[in-house]
């Protein structure tokens, strides 16, 4: 993908945090992700307790800020939040950078998170083979993404042009196939229907009706 279309990609999802953010301001962002812990992998906040835990792409809300059982807690982040998110404590867990250029040492965390990210990634592939590199062995990755149905797959092409904030739209199979590829073992895998998004707008619509949620726990061998 070239550095322009991923710098677009960007641009959008700086505009959709701006102005988005009395609405993830005022929701109960620890319910809503102990919903999603829950729901894909049946684990909840005990499961970083004394862990040290990255997580990839973590925006203005990510789930990092809500692990406060973790022994040490960072979030990667290319976009600068300064102005999205106001508090201290949550300023200090963030790091500017990438997924695909880590800056940490082999074997540094025992848990990595990527939560609707790797589809937002310049190089998704980096990103798993950097993931990899950081956690420590038997080390936990955890995905939670929306894939593309099947039916749409001749449209993946089309969709990485048009869709601002996503340059990358993968079904189910092939991001299980880049886990697998990159000396990952997957330890458990499901995926439900649609977004689970209310239709309150045409996009979360064709959404619906084109995408699926994807839940991939795997561990480091």
């Amino acid at each position: 993908m070239s550095s322009r279309r991923w710098n677009r990609a960007q641009e959008a999802e700086k505009k959709y945090w701006r102005s988005t953010k009395e609405g993830w301001l005022n929701d109960d962002r620890r319910l809503y992700w102990q919903e999603i812990l829950n729901r894909g992998f049946g684990l909840d906040y005990n499961f970083f307790r004394n862990k040290d835990v990255l997580e990839i792409g973590c925006g203005p809300s990510g789930i990092i800020f809500q692990i406060d059982t973790a022994k040490h807690r960072i979030g990667i982040e290319p976009m600068e939040l300064g102005n999205l998110i106001g508090e201290d404590w949550k300023k200090s867990i963030v790091k500017k950078g990438v997924g695909e250029d880590l800056p940490f040492e082999d074997n540094s965390f025992d848990i990595v998170i990527s939560f609707n990210a790797l589809d937002h990634a310049i190089n998704p592939d980096g990103v798993i083979q950097e993931s990899h590199r950081v956690l420590r062995d038997n080390g936990d990755f955890l995905i939670w993404i929306y894939t593309l149905r099947d039916t749409y797959r001749p449209l993946q092409r089309v969709l990485n042009r048009l869709d601002p904030p996503h340059p990358h739209h993968f079904t189910y199979d092939e991001v299980i196939s880049k886990v697998d590829s990159n000396s990952f073992r997957i330890n458990n895998r499901r995926f439900e229907w649609g977004t689970g998004l209310k239709n309150d707008t045409i996009k979360k619509l064709f959404g619906n009706l084109m995408m699926n949620t994807a839940w991939i726990w795997s561990k480091k061998i």
